[in-house]
């Protein structure tokens, strides 16, 4: 099990798109995951936080009410040159993008408990 911590204050570190960040860090896979945090590269570069140093931050939280979960992860995950999508799946296998909607910074959504469901962010360089 994990919960969800505060991250921890730190700098700025983004550059004006992935490729000028990727750069500045030495990074040739945008799917790697250089520092070994379990956060890929692109996710770190949306997250604005340094892939040569293990973070742990937990961009998703879940919090529960009766039967009803709700999700949200930070608004600011969104960046001009990536896509971000929040997806749910019952197999780890076939996953959907659920919709959200912005609260306080936030992108968030709720859903019914009713079955087991699995959830995850999902970030990949526009084309």
């Amino acid at each position: 099990t994990w919960a969800a911590t505060a991250a921890s204050p730190g700098s700025f570190l983004s550059g004006g798109n992935y490729n000028s960040w990727a750069a500045s860090f030495n990074i040739t896979d945008p799917y790697g995951d250089d520092d070994g945090d379990q956060l890929g590269n692109l996710l770190e570069y949306a997250l604005d936080t340094d892939p040569t140093i293990p973070s742990f931050v937990q961009p998703l939280s879940v919090a529960h009410n009766g039967n009803t979960a709700i999700l949200s992860y930070p608004g600011s995950l969104h960046r001009d040159d990536l896509d971000v999508a929040l997806e749910t799946s019952l197999d780890l296998i076939n996953w959907t993008v659920i919709s959200t909607f912005s609260v306080d910074g936030f992108r968030k959504t709720t859903r019914s408990q009713n079955a087991t469901e699995f959830h995850r962010i999902s970030v990949s360089l526009k084309p």
